[in-house]
């Protein structure tokens, strides 16, 4: 009795003869296949681990590449990682898995009809690069002391720091700053690890939540980011408008913020963390503006087109208070 062939198998004539199974780097995903030409060959660079694979997603592209299957054109092939894309070390391309493999830069998403990855923006104090190919794509950290006022925008780019402004992290300038400092004390920290070694970023992660600032204006004064254990201080600081300083040094103070963090941390990092928050103590106005300094802010585009919200501002530039021409541009938005 003829049977026919299932996925992954085939057989050249219609007989009692078993059906064979596919060769490796091959997949077949039709029923009663009639010849080896129906076992397709996986893309370049791209291999299989075994015979008799039913479909494309058991071809492996190599680590430094990710599979790609466009639906405009029912091509699969290996694609090479985009640099902002890559791990450090052996790892390779950080897309070729889901979740990604390593800690990747930016909101990365797949093109429906290509499949490829695309960068459409980057974290704040980060340059967006997607205009210059698909293998270049990648978020540009700003040196230290230069910032960037849109991460969504590929034309934006990395500028010098106004002197008398701070921006922490690559943010955009603030001129009337302060700093916040909190410490917290944990109880219940993992053994030393790579568990331990993301304590830190968790906190950073759960802190910015609950108190609704960015994590790029968030400073680790200990720079090693080691977690201090119990009894240990673990100290902190928030630097924003000096004008939030105040409402948000009450927040750190308030008696629920500990309890808060310590459900996050073990709702969203499945760490069973005690924390204890103190301090709340901020001091205004980190940079001084020279006397008789002004800033006008020269208008180049808007972030929000329809809305009457804000407007973002690709250069600072100080007039003493006696000279200040007539002719200075008007922002609007």
């Amino acid at each position: 009795m003829c049977t026919p062939c299932k996925k992954g198998t085939y057989k050249e004539t219609d007989s009692t003869q078993a059906c064979g199974a596919c060769p490796v780097n091959t997949y077949n995903p039709d029923l009663n296949a009639k010849a080896s030409s129906s076992c397709r060959a996986c893309p370049l660079n791209a291999f299989t681990n075994s015979v008799g694979q039913t479909s494309s997603s058991a071809c492996q592209c190599s680590s430094w590449t990710y599979l790609v299957a466009a639906a405009d054109s029912f091509e699969i092939l290996c694609k090479p990682c985009p640099i902002g894309a890559t791990c450090s070390g052996s790892v390779g391309c950080g897309l070729r898995t889901s979740p990604f493999a390593c800690k990747i830069f930016g909101e990365w998403v797949r093109d429906v009809s290509s499949d490829e990855f695309r960068l459409l923006s980057c974290p704040i104090g980060y340059k967006l690069d997607n205009s210059t190919g698909h293998d270049n794509y990648a978020c540009k950290k700003c040196l230290k002391g230069y910032y960037v006022q849109d991460s969504g925008d590929p034309d934006d780019s990395c500028r010098k720091c106004p002197s008398s402004a701070t921006c922490l992290n690559g943010a955009p300038p603030i001129f009337q700053a302060a700093i916040v400092t909190g410490e917290i004390e944990l109880d219940g920290l993992p053994e030393e690890g790579g568990e331990q070694e993301n304590v830190w970023q968790a906190l950073m992660e759960a802190l910015t939540h609950l108190l609704s600032v960015d994590i790029s204006r968030i400073a680790l004064p200990n720079q090693n980011r080691r977690v201090q254990r119990r009894g240990q201080k673990n100290v902190f600081e928030i630097v924003g408008e000096a004008s939030q300083a105040g409402a948000l040094s009450e927040v750190l103070k308030s008696r629920n913020l500990a309890s808060q963090l310590s459900s996050q941390l073990s709702r969203d990092y499945s760490m069973n963390i005690t924390a204890q928050v103190l301090g709340g103590d901020f001091a205004e106005s980190l940079v001084k503006r020279p006397v008789g300094e002004i800033w006008e802010e020269v208008c180049t585009h808007a972030l929000a087109p329809h809305s009457l919200a804000y407007t973002a501002f690709d250069s600072y530039c100080s007039h003493p208070c006696h000279a200040v021409p007539s002719t200075l541009p008007v922002p609007h938005g």
